[in-house]
């Protein structure tokens, strides 16, 4: 397969879809590229900046563009829908070219030039260093779904092409996967990253029952409403704390966004303790582990080694912040609990976003 099926120089002429952070960052390698930005479409009205210049967002319905326009998709997070916006993109200029993130990444990097975002921003070498343990963790894999799954994602990360795309499932589906025996109807729950709670109503419309549990969040505002809602649900069984989980005990800096996106990081303006799961669970027996902590999943696996391979709870993590977290966390997992989990993958971000490995005990 052709890795670099779209080719752009400098004097080209581009459109941004989209106006966020990642439609400015693109926009801005692009300049270096020596690229002209024709325009912003979105459908939101605003005015974006870009190399010193203000462009308005335009709706895509208004325009009239040319012929073969070239259009680089601005958009990377777990809403952006790219097989929906192509399809609007070419009801409105059939010969649109149309270059996925992935694609434009790569494109750039010719020219030396880099892009993050998440697990964005590796190309095929990354993939072929790590292909043993790829493979690895795709044998670990308990079901077609998630082996095909996996493959897609994959593929879309190495080639951006739109076509590979997973469907995503409904994110309100995510920590009660259908079809999957996880999780434990009664829940003896630590819950890494539990944010404002909003995930504690369909624990519970669906039956399940807490009798123990440790709710972790160090986003200060994020955590007060998070004991709000413990109090409106009125589990008295649960305690929230506002740590952070990692492979010791530590203090760290943390960029508080006060909401789902906070996370350690070192340009962080605030500090929080950060605490061992080991420690933080202590001699209270667990059967769920629940973890979507922005990227920290292997620290904190690291730090809760020995409460794992003790009680051996499910798991349901996190894999798609950091782009050898797809294979890597599972790999983990198994070395050190080995032969004791059925592991299994699904989706339920647009773009390989919230991919979610559950991890079933097999006894």
């Amino acid at each position: 397969m052709d890795l670099y099926n779209e080719v752009l120089t400098a004097g080209d002429s581009v459109w941004i879809y989209g106006s966020g952070t990642f439609a400015v960052e693109m926009a801005e390698k692009g300049l270096q590229l020596g690229l002209s930005i024709e325009g912003i479409i979105d459908h939101l009205p605003g005015s974006v900046k870009i190399g010193g210049q203000t462009f308005l967002a335009q709706n895509l319905e208004d325009l009239a563009l040319p012929d073969k326009s070239t259009i680089l998709l601005g958009v990377c997070n777990l809403h952006g829908d790219l097989r929906k916006i192509r399809q609007l993109i070419l009801s409105v200029c059939s010969t649109a070219n149309i270059i996925s993130p992935v694609e434009f990444v790569h494109i750039i990097s010719r020219s030396g030039l880099g892009l993050e975002k998440y697990w964005l921003g590796q190309g095929l070498d990354f993939y072929r260093k790590y292909a043993a343990e790829i493979d690895v963790f795709r044998g670990l894999l308990e079901d077609q779904e998630s082996i095909d799954l996996y493959d897609s994602i994959l593929k879309y990360r190495k080639y951006g092409h739109i076509e590979d795309l997973p469907v995503p499932e409904p994110l309100s589906k995510q920590y009660l996967p259908g079809g999957l025996a996880t999780p434990p109807k009664d829940l003896r729950m630590l819950d890494l990253g539990a944010c404002q709670g909003e995930n504690l109503d369909f624990f519970l419309d669906e039956g399940h029952t807490f009798s123990f549990g440790l709710f972790v969040e160090p986003d200060i505002k994020n955590f007060e409403l998070l004991v709000r809602k413990i109090r409106e649900v009125n589990l008295m069984n649960v305690v929230a704390s506002p740590l952070a989980a990692w492979s010791s005990n530590v203090t760290l800096t943390f960029d508080e966004e006060s909401n789902a996106s906070s996370h350690i990081s070192n340009m962080g303006q605030v500090h929080v303790q950060a605490v061992k799961i080991d420690d933080i669970v202590g001699v209270n027996r667990i059967n769920y582990i629940k973890m979507d902590i922005e990227g920290a999943e292997l620290e904190a696996l690291l730090g809760g080694s020995s409460v794992i391979s003790r009680d051996l709870p499910h798991l349901a993590i996190s894999i798609y912040h950091k782009p050898e977290d797809l294979w890597a966390l599972g790999n983990f997992i198994d070395s050190l609990c080995e032969d004791k989990y059925n592991f299994y993958l699904r989706n339920y971000g647009h773009q390989t976003f919230d991919t979610l490995l559950y991890a079933i005990p097999k006894n």
